[in-house]
């Protein structure tokens, strides 16, 4: 199959290990990195849904249809704020970055992007979320802002899938929990991982795509960790 593809976030992390994995393969006839910063063949903003409208534009331009869609951002935290660990802590621009980052920047994504690909084959739009977001799974508490961005955003993804269903029986719309990543998101939280639980990028990347193509169409909506097991929500 020769897929096209979208990797959104592709200077990052994860997503540049996605961009780079998905450049060398076989299967992949052209592939599009999109990112807030440079060196990126296209620049967005989450705060300015104009500039993924423009996205959205000029891959209609190119007439870009993508198979793949793989959104590969994410906020955890910053030098100055760190999760909440108690409500004393929540703070409504907090919640908002968090919200914008992890739920709102993906939905426009959505919006703007799925419209793109074809309504006649088999499609997989892929977000990266965490196992955190699941509500039965919450055993610990805290990390509010985050917890609570990624939970809304699981459920976006299950309507999209619900939607999405009734234009494209053959689509994937995916939560992908990538496990413990080394990355820059995850290295103030390291400490108590056992090193065969810090996945590299590299690694990471393998995973997520072996999980996403592999995925049957009746698991879309579902949230998939990094072994292809489904997490409840």
């Amino acid at each position: 199959m020769n897929h096209k593809i979208i990797i959104i976030g592709s200077t990052g992390g994860i997503g540049q290990a996605l961009f780079e994995t998905m450049s060398s393969d076989n299967d992949v006839s052209d592939i599009i990195g999109v990112a807030h910063s440079k060196n990126a063949d296209f620049l967005i903003d989450y705060y300015d849904e104009q500039s993924i409208f423009n996205l959205a534009q000029s891959l209609r331009e190119i007439e870009f249809k993508p198979t793949v869609i793989i959104v590969a951002t994410g906020y955890l935290s910053d030098s100055i704020n760190r999760p909440e660990t108690q409500i004393s802590q929540f703070s409504q621009e907090r919640a908002h970055e968090n919200y914008t980052l992890n739920m709102i920047g993906p939905s426009l994504i959505a919006k703007h992007l799925l419209p793109l690909m074809p309504r006649n084959k088999d499609i997989y739009f892929g977000i990266l979320s965490a196992k955190v977001g699941s509500i039965s799974d919450n055993k610990l508490g805290g990390w509010h802002s985050y917890r609570a961005s990624k939970a809304a955003l699981n459920m976006m993804i299950k309507n999209l899938s619900i939607e999405w269903k009734r234009k494209n029986p053959l689509s994937r719309i995916i939560g992908l929990h990538p496990g413990t990543v080394d990355t820059k998101l995850s290295k103030p939280f390291q400490r108590n991982v056992r090193p065969e639980k810090l996945f590299t990028p590299e690694r990471a990347a393998k995973q997520i795509l072996d999980v996403l193509l592999q995925c049957p169409a009746e698991h879309s909506g579902s949230l998939l960790s990094w072994d292809g097991s489904i997490i409840t929500p």
